[in-house]
């Protein structure tokens, strides 16, 4: 009878032991530290750099994941174990995959933490050693996050939310009966001298020649839908050194006519769809934050992309000669407010 009950307290015991001991991820669940190099620079498109020798012993220049291993630590996306050991095999932490994935892409994420950043998105759940589900989860959300971001780059930070938000008030934008824009830029010039022996003697001289290289831009849009005809006229005026320039291109329901300096009116091609002309979508927003409501209104801030502005007006028919191109060097920021009470933003 002693033995009976001594054997079952000792049974009861070994299963309360196993109960409270702590569950060990099998070998084949957990992510290293080389698969997600490679698989994370796969879902960047970076291309793996197996050129040179490996000084790694876990990663030997023969080895299938040595260009992708060179290829990360040229980006400074990754840093090895030791001098003669990458860590190929090391099991990865969240907060690890996190900080790989900001460097990756260059993300500026203030001072908002990696890990914080990628659990906001819901690429990461919790902390800790990541499993190959884990990893599968993260690269899969990293490339839906690119699809989107696609059409409002840098806005690495923007939540998921006010990103879907921001992209159905785009689209319902582009579809309204009457849309209007207008951007205005000028281009000035000014010296500054370190002495007043040399302003005296040359700023006005040099600033009259400055002045006359300045630059005034005015573009402005109209977009109409009347059922389903769509009427768009843009508009482009150009102040400087060479003249007065003004180019107006219309958008008659898909046939498109372009008028320069006054002239008579010709047909011409464009590569716009109707839909293209006046969305905010084709890339001129880019690095836009959440900033919070302002009464019932949900507000965002964005900067302007130049190159996407440069590539709107060419692929308009307009912008011809030099003075559109300092549009690549113009910067400015744009506050977008957005209502949402009706669903449809």
């Amino acid at each position: 009878m002693r033995k009976t009950l001594l054997g079952g307290a000792l049974c009861a015991l070994a299963v309360a032991s196993a109960a409270a001991a702590p569950t060990k991820l099998e070998a084949s669940s957990v992510e290293t530290k080389g698969a997600f190099v490679e698989a994370l620079l796969q879902a960047a498109s970076v291309k793996p750099d197996a050129t040179g020798r490996s000084p790694y012993a876990d990663v030997p220049t023969g080895s299938p994941l040595w260009g992708y291993v060179h290829k990360a630590l040229e980006l400074g996306v990754v840093k090895p174990d030791a001098k003669r050991t990458f860590g190929a095999r090391d099991a990865l932490t969240a907060a690890q995959a996190a900080e790989m994935t900001v460097a990756v892409y260059h993300m500026d994420l203030g001072a908002t933490s990696p890990f914080q950043w990628a659990k906001s998105q819901g690429l990461l759940s919790q902390q800790g050693v990541l499993t190959t589900a884990d990893a599968a989860h993260l690269i899969a959300g990293l490339k839906s996050l690119l699809r989107t971001l696609a059409e409002i780059p840098g806005s690495w930070s923007l939540p998921a939310d006010k990103r879907a938000e921001l992209l159905r008030a785009m689209t319902n934008s582009a579809k309204a009966p009457y849309i209007q824009l207008q951007e205005n830029m000028a281009e000035m010039y000014k010296t500054k001298w370190s002495s007043s022996a040399q302003k005296a003697s040359a700023e006005a001289e040099l600033n009259q020649l400055l002045q006359s290289m300045s630059m005034q831009l005015t573009l402005s849009a109209q977009q109409m839908h009347v059922g389903s005809h769509t009427y768009a006229v843009v508009q482009e005026n150009v102040s400087s050194m060479a003249g007065r320039h003004t180019v107006q291109v219309v958008n008659d329901d898909g046939a498109f006519y372009e008028q320069q300096d006054g002239s008579g009116w010709k047909i011409i091609q464009s590569k716009f769809a109707d839909s293209q002309v006046m969305s905010l979508a084709s890339g001129i927003l880019t690095h836009v934050t959440w900033a919070g409501r302002q009464g019932s209104f949900d507000v965002f801030r964005s900067q302007i992309n130049p190159a996407a502005m440069l590539q709107l007006i060419s692929e308009l028919g307009l912008g011809k000669g030099d003075p559109s191109k300092a549009l690549l060097h113009a910067t400015g920021d744009i506050t977008l407010t957005i209502d949402n009470s009706s669903g449809a933003p």
